[in-house]
């Protein structure tokens, strides 16, 4: 049986109608898969701004934390450092008196031995 064109007409709009609702319905599904992505995206970005924040702020906090770690490092070798100069400058100054003393009776038994070369030879 031929289809009469009218009938052949009708199936052809009925096939354009068809494939227009298709197309329809596959454009919405693209925007509202579009939609659900830009959302995502939103939210995908809001976390890495937190998470960077985050970041930042620990990193803020391990550099406070570690300069004032190293702060208190850096005074207690100060202090040694000066603990040990104190200690040099004693330990000098004992050496000097020792030196003045060890001075003081070579020439005490030079003249001793001068006073005997005199006497004897003299």
């Amino acid at each position: 049986m031929r289809k009469s064109k009218k009938a052949k007409a009708k199936a052809r709009i009925e096939r354009t109608t068809s494939v227009k609702t298709s197309v329809k319905s596959y454009q919405q599904g693209i925007g509202s898969e579009k939609q659900k992505t830009s959302t995502y995206s939103k939210e995908f970005e809001a976390g890495v701004k937190s998470l960077q924040s985050d970041i930042k702020n620990a990193a803020l906090k391990m550099r406070e934390e570690g300069i004032e770690h190293m702060g208190k490092k850096v005074a207690k070798f100060g202090k040694e450092i000066e603990d040990q100069v104190t200690e040099n400058r004693e330990a000098t100054s004992y050496m000097a008196a020792n030196v003045k003393y060890f001075i003081s009776e070579i020439d005490k038994k030079k003249n001793d031995f001068q006073s005997c070369i005199n006497t004897f030879w003299g």
